[in-house]
């Protein structure tokens, strides 16, 4: 007993000193809501323009040539409206290895692009054209890149007409930090990465390049197995300089995402204290381990068990059930789950609005 026990020992400390891989950061099969904030010329958030940010994952389907994690996303002033607001927008991220990829989007930047087109500085050259043709798929997220070394993502010199023939650069650039703990009042701590991620918008005059436009967006990502994928991400406002072209300087406010402050049983679309999705036992297991669920009123009830790509692997309750606590056994021996490898699977519980997802490991 005392040798399994070493061994087993062995093979945990062996799957967690694994380099770090970008799937590995992301929870296949959730939701995350998101206190959002604006920022000010100082960088200090307007707590009275605060609003709600909820992302919830959709599917796994092939996007523009990845197989992508799909996310819709939307956005409310209150928690209320958000459970009313229909989702308006979509987000794409596959991983690879240690690679997280982001598919890139203009989004929000159109209406401001759109405006600068409309001053017809150059009738032969449209910037909403310039950037969208940049729409692709990125590694922003490079786990195991060296530390404060800037890598490249993407960079394009072109040329306009304004007065004068210019020579214009689009960069896009990734960087990794050090670790860092996000501490949160409602949430607890989380052992995060941290990324920035950033794009620039230069041009050349007489020999220099001078940056117009850009964006420093910093991301902190969960550790494996934590409530939030992105536990925070900052773009901080920026003072936008483009006299050169004729135009009055003006900010473009940034803005601060990160886990509500709410008490989470102030929402029960999100957390209802009266279902409760338990941790496995035995975990780790083989070849079968039992979960346990509780309800507190009738309603139809799905349990489903997820690999860690978010494949569906078995749908272990799919029925109605009565107020009570049910207890059912995931085995690797029987069903569509035979023959599973060892790794890291998630088991999901889904009642009404509600919606918990635990991770589970399999050792052989």
């Amino acid at each position: 007993m005392k040798t399994f026990l070493i061994i087993t020992c062995l093979i945990i400390s062996s799957v967690q000193l694994y380099p770090q891989r970008g799937s590995d950061y992301f929870p296949p099969v959730t939701d995350f809501l998101y206190e959002v904030y604006p920022l000010d010329s100082a960088n200090q958030e307007i707590i009275s323009e605060m609003f709600f940010k909820k992302d919830r994952f959709e599917d796994i389907d092939n996007y523009n040539g990845k197989l992508a994690n799909v996310f819709l996303t939307k956005n409310a002033p209150t928690l209320d409206s958000l459970n009313n607001t229909p989702y308006l927008d979509s987000l794409f991220f596959h991983f690879d290895g240690t690679d997280g990829f982001e598919y890139f989007q203009t989004g929000s930047l159109e209406e401001f692009l759109m405006s600068i087109d409309s001053l017809n500085l150059d009738p032969n050259f449209s910037f909403l054209d310039f950037f969208r043709s940049f729409r692709d798929w990125y590694s922003l997220y490079r786990f195991t890149a060296a530390l404060n070394d800037e890598y490249n993502l993407l960079s394009v010199d072109t040329s306009i007409v304004v007065y004068i023939p210019l020579n214009i650069r689009f960069e896009y650039i990734g960087e990794r930090f050090p670790d860092e703990i996000i501490n949160t009042p409602s949430h607890g701590s989380f052992n995060c990465k941290k990324f920035l991620i950033s794009w620039k918008f230069s041009v050349e005059f007489f020999g220099n390049w001078r940056e117009l436009l850009s964006t420093e967006d910093t991301v902190w990502i969960a550790e494996p197995g934590d409530e939030f994928w992105i536990a925070k991400d900052i773009i901080p406002s920026n003072f936008i300089d483009l006299s050169f072209f004729g135009l009055a300087p003006f900010w473009l406010l940034g803005q601060s995402n990160h886990p509500p402050v709410i008490a989470a049983t102030e929402d029960e679309e999100f957390i209802p204290t009266e279902i409760a999705l338990e941790q496995n036992y035995p975990n780790p297991f083989n070849p079968s381990t039992s979960i346990q669920y509780t309800i507190s009123k009738r309603q139809f009830v799905s349990l489903k068990v997820y690999d860690i790509i978010g494949n569906e692997i078995v749908t272990l309750v799919n029925s109605e059930k009565t107020a009570g606590t049910y207890e059912v056994e995931f085995s690797s021996h029987s069903g569509e789950a035979r023959n599973l490898p060892s790794g890291v699977y998630f088991y999901q519980l889904r009642t009404g609005s509600f919606i918990q997802t635990k991770k589970m490991l399999l050792l052989k």
